[in-house]
């Protein structure tokens, strides 16, 4: 395999990473918005669970 082969084949692996890595970024961009959106929706889910939940600070037990 001559010299400049060599060059060809280097320079089309690293084109194919760097769209693989385009690829896998535009992946991770979308996961993390969609991890934000989730957390969000728990946080505002566990809000509105505990506001429904009467308060048992000075609840005396049942067996008492």
């Amino acid at each position: 395999m001559s010299q400049q082969n060599q060059i060809e084949e280097l320079q089309v692996k690293v084109a194919f990473q760097e769209h693989t890595i385009a690829e896998l970024d535009g992946v991770i961009q979308k996961l993390r918005a969609e991890l934000e959106q989730l957390k969000a929706e728990v946080t505002k889910t566990r809000s509105e669970l505990l506001s429904r939940l009467p308060p048992t600070e000075d609840a005396v037990p049942p067996h008492w």
